[in-house]
This record gives C-alpha cells, sequence and structure tokens, in this order.
C-alpha cells in the first residue's frame, strides 16, 4: 500500500501553507537514507505525548518515504493489526505528518513520522481505506512496538519550526495529503 504525504508546490493546512519542492524532497530522502530505518506511523501524535501524558504509544504500523514527480509519498507501508482495525473501522481515516519547516519559508525540511488521525489539520485530506484481507498477508504486518521517543523539545506538535532555521519559531501544521 501507498499514500501521498505531500504534494509538490502548496500544502494548505489550518495551521499554514507549507511548501514542498525538490529541496525538500531531497533533504527528506537523505535523512531517510542516513538514518536507515522505516519510519512509524503512530495514532493521533501520540509519540511526541507519551512523555508528558504518560499514555503507551504504539505503532499503528512502518512505511518508507519516495520522492515522485508529484510530491512525497509513503510507500511499502505495512500495517500492525490495531492500525488496520482502525481503518477498517473508519475510526481514524486520515494521515497527518509530523515535519519541520523552515520558518522563513515554510519549506518542509525533514519528516519524523506520519499519524493517523480523525480530524486531519490538512485542507482537502483524503481519508485512508482498509486493504482487503486477501492483501494483508504476515509478511505486511509488524507486531505494535512502541516508537522511540522525541526530544521533549520536538514533542506534542505535527509540525516542528526548524531548529536550524534563522527564525526558529515558525509555526506548525498538521497533514499535507491532497
Amino acid at each position: 500500500t501507498s499514500f501521498r504525504l505531500f504534494a509538490l508546490g502548496e500544502n494548505r493546512t489550518a495551521k499554514g501553507t507549507f511548501k514542498l519542492d525538490e529541496a525538500g524532497m531531497a533533504s527528506i530522502m537523505a535523512t531517510y537514507r542516513d538514518q536507515g530505518n522505516d519510519l512509524a506511523i503512530d495514532y493521533e501524535h501520540q509519540t511526541f505525548a507519551a512523555a508528558e501524558n504518560g499514555k503507551p504509544a504504539p505503532a499503528a504500523g512502518w512505511f518508507a518515504p519516495e520522492a515522485r514527480a508529484d510530491g512525497l509519498w509513503a510507500v511499502n507501508v505495512r500495517w500492525a493489526p490495531d492500525g488496520e482495525r482502525r481503518l477498517r473501522e473508519k475510526t481514524q481515516r486520515y494521515i497527518s505528518p509530523a515535519f519541520t519547516v523552515d520558518s522563513e519559508t515554510g519549506r518542509v525540511l525533514e519528516l519524523y513520522n506520519v499519524a493517523i488521525c480523525a480530524m486531519p489539520a490538512t485542507y482537502g485530506a483524503r481519508p485512508l481505506v482498509a486493504a482487503t484481507r486477501a492483501q494483508l498477508t504476515d509478511a505486511h504486518r509488524y507486531s505494535p512496538r512502541p516508537a522511540p521517543p522525541r526530544n521533549s523539545s520536538r514533542r506534542g506538535a505535527m509540525c516542528l519550526p526548524n531548529r536550524r532555521a534563522a527564525s526558529a519559531r515558525g509555526s506548525c501544521a498538521g497533514a499535507a495529503d491532497r
């Protein structure tokens, strides 16, 4: 399975408009290659709230990012059984990437993970649909396990201000799937 995370160009959200361009995609892909790990899909950005609220942050699934001509995609998506169930029951139908932006330009620079959520910040977001049972084999599933905690200065936000930017107090936003 695959789904688009950001359209190439402007991505409008309730928290601002964010731009994905070739340079942003190259930055995301370089970080992904350097880290060498699939990225987690969590629930409602709990990975960033776990340290504060004390609740677990299990993974709903895992994916690899892929740069395409029309934007950034999540590919080779593998759902944990609970993530698959929530999509099938439509309790959480949308995605919301956690990312950093350049606070001056709004350019997307880094992707941390993706959450499945009930209310996306992205305007015109498309709901995900669960694959049929025949498409979900054991090879496409992972057992749920907690995602690693992030630096506490980055928790609790869907879009994280770029700490390297000259003006590091940029606005934050959510998913950009259109």
